[in-house]
């Protein structure tokens, strides 16, 4: 009952909302294929009004993207620093669609303010990728002010702590 699920990206930081209790996460909008393609002119309002001259990220979350068993972190488009201005937005979330190769219509689009003053980003895993192991694994990257570099394939930190003594994590 208290198993956590995994759903696409977006769904699957919305079911994290709910569970954190000291993080923070980007208020976001979930764009469905299949509604962006009946309506995509007021999915651009919606977004406009919900994120009011604030440049956005406009995010992969492909269906199937995330898993409990694997990760294609990295693997599609994302558009950062997006100029509020409608035919962008719009531009961006269809680029970021055709990314998929798919025509899916189950595939979403995660959009979120554009996060401003970042010392440190990065991204944790529950197990090591390979061998399952019990860790948290912290790919991370701080200095530059990014968000994009971990998933990006570029130069991170890693760390390891297992999961049995997070304590031991003193930085």
């Amino acid at each position: 009952m208290n198993k956590f699920l995994f759903g696409s990206k977006a769904t699957t930081l919305e079911r994290l909302y709910a569970r954190l209790n000291l993080g923070k996460l980007c208020p976001q909008l979930i764009v469905e294929k299949r509604i962006w393609d009946e309506s995509a002119s007021s999915i651009v309002d919606r977004i406009r009004k919900s994120f009011f001259g604030e440049h956005l990220a406009i995010r992969s979350s492909a269906f199937g993207e995330d898993s409990e068993k694997e990760s294609f972190a990295g693997a599609y488009t994302s558009i950062l620093n997006v100029e509020p201005d409608p035919d962008r937005i719009e531009t961006g979330i269809n680029t970021v669609f055709k990314s998929y190769e798919s025509t899916d219509q189950r595939h979403q689009v995660l959009v979120q303010p554009m996060v401003k003053g970042v010392a440190i980003s990065g991204v944790v895993l529950t197990r090591d990728l390979d061998t399952g192991s019990p860790y948290y694994v912290i790919n991370y990257e701080a200095g530059s002010g990014r968000t994009d570099i971990v998933t990006s394939g570029k130069d991170s930190k890693t760390m390891l702590l297992h999961r049995a003594r997070p304590y031991r994590l003193k930085s």
